[in-house]
C-alpha cells in the first residue's frame, strides 16, 4: 500500500473521530444546560433510552458521580472493561 494512501486513510479516520468528538460535546453541553435549567439536577420530559444507549455501548469508560460525596453512581460496561473491576465494584470507589 502507498504511503499517500495510508496518509489519506489516516486522514479520513482522524476526521471522522473529530466529528464524532464535535456531535459528543455538543450533546454534552446539550445535557448541561438541561441540568441546570431544571435546577434539581433531572432532565425533564427527555426520553432516557437514547442517553441509556450511549452509555451501555460507547468504547470509552463512562462514569456518573456524584459531585458532593464524590462517589460514582454508575459505571458503563466499558469501563468495567477498562479498569478490571465489575461495574458494582467501580461504583463502591470514588474519585480523590
Amino acid at each position: 500500500m502507498a504511503a499517500g494512501t495510508i496518509q489519506q486513510g489516516r486522514e479520513r479516520e482522524i476526521a471522522r473521530l473529530n466529528s464524532r468528538v464535535v456531535t459528543l460535546e455538543a450533546e454534552v453541553r446539550r445535557l448541561e444546560t438541561a441540568l441546570e435549567s431544571t435546577g434539581r439536577g433531572e432532565i425533564q420530559g427527555a426520553s432516557e433510552a437514547p442517553y441509556s444507549t450511549l452509555f451501555n455501548h460507547a468504547t470509552d469508560a463512562i462514569f456518573i458521580t456524584d459531585i458532593e460525596t464524590r462517589r460514582h453512581r454508575y459505571a458503563n460496561p466499558a469501563a468495567a472493561r477498562m479498569f478490571g473491576y465489575t461495574a458494582t465494584e467501580l461504583c463502591t470507589m470514588g474519585v480523590e
